[in-house]
């Protein structure tokens, strides 16, 4: 592996969001520069509920390159019946040259779902 970057926060160190009906930025990896020809392996996990009113919990993460209304790279919809450690792992090419962020956002179109923690994302560099 060459180079890495992590973001973490673990349960303790974040007050629960209840995920919108838009798309609301939730974390942020600033890639350092890398040259073109690779490929970047991420891996992301989102500790969540379902509202105490809900028959199930409905969380839709977006990942996306730059910025908020960036490339889409990855986009998923889970689901739960209490609570849940989302898990994803998706490759994507290298951008070539620059800093680079990737920007991890999270809606649900009808605020089904509460975001806890764990949250992280990490990038690798191949």
């Amino acid at each position: 592996m060459g180079k890495e970057a992590v973001f973490e926060l673990k349960q303790s160190q974040i007050r629960p969001v209840i995920a919108p009906s838009f798309e609301l930025p939730l974390a942020v990896l600033l890639l350092p520069a890398i040259q073109e020809g690779g490929q970047i392996d991420i891996t992301i996990e989102v500790g969540w509920v379902k509202p105490s009113l809900a028959d199930s919990g409905e969380l839709e993460l977006v990942l996306r390159r730059g910025t908020v209304v960036g490339p889409e790279l990855l986009r998923s919809l889970e689901i739960c019946q209490t609570q849940a450690i989302s898990s994803l792992v998706h490759t994507v090419p290298v951008g070539g040259g620059i800093e680079e962020p990737l920007v991890l956002t999270i809606r649900s179109l009808n605020s089904k779902a509460i975001v806890t923690g764990p949250i992280r994302m990490k990038a690798s560099v191949r």
